[in-house]
């Protein structure tokens, strides 16, 4: 079965914040790198085995730093992957096999603090667990910018997109551009963005920037 978690320290502010059960908001996780083929200045890879980083992109990726450091987290996220990669590319497999594992009165799941929406059928089996629970708020980044457009109307599933990818120069080249998250490199580098998430007591500031569609900027770490 798929495993998803309550031990990200954001997600946990963010359930403080609202006075809900950590386990009420959770996250879903697979593998950075591997799953993230639209990455570019933050593409890095975590062996699977041993956890050494092989870095590609400029900047580190924390969720590969994490894998690499917690032999536990990396293996929840390669054991979700491999049970996804078992359905063959079955849009309806996978939304079911992600239905069956849902945790009971989840308020908020945070798709991939690692990890992205490797292929079309993926995707679309996320799309189809927000339809089919649509009393849980749906969240995350995505460097697929095909995917952060398709869900600017969804009601329950935000997406925003994650500057920094293979997408950007269509990104740039968009009259109306949709919502996303640049990371600051050093200080000031979008000086007209509004950064969030700037104090660890307020690490919940990004969930409400996605929901709201908003473009923001947060400092890398």
């Amino acid at each position: 079965m798929l495993k998803f978690s309550h031990t990200n320290s954001k997600m946990n502010i963010l359930a403080r914040h609202f006075g809900y059960k950590l386990a009420q908001v959770v996250s879903f996780d697979i593998p950075a790198g591997w799953s993230c083929p639209k990455a570019d200045i933050c593409k890095n890879f975590s062996d699977p085995t041993t956890g050494k980083i092989k870095k590609v992109g400029r900047i580190m990726c924390y969720a590969s730093k994490v894998e690499a450091y917690a032999p536990a987290a990396r293996r929840l996220r390669w054991h979700n992957f491999d049970e996804i990669k078992e359905c063959a590319g079955n849009s309806d497999k996978i939304a079911a096999k992600i239905l069956e594992a849902l945790p009971n009165e989840v308020k908020i799941v945070r798709i991939h603090s690692s990890g992205d929406f490797f292929s079309v059928a993926y995707f679309t089996a996320w799309q189809k667990v927000a339809a089919a629970r649509p009393n849980i708020v749906f969240f995350g980044y995505t460097k697929q910018l095909e995917y952060a457009i398709s869900e600017q109307n969804s009601p329950n599933f935000f997406l925003e997109y994650s500057f920094g990818g293979k997408d950007d120069e269509i990104y740039l080249n968009l009259l109306s551009k949709p919502a996303a998250c640049f990371i600051n490199e050093y200080a000031n580098q979008y000086p007209n963005i509004p950064v969030v998430c700037g104090s660890k007591e307020k690490g919940y500031e990004d969930y409400f920037g996605v929901i709201s569609r908003n473009t923001f900027a947060i400092s890398m770490h």
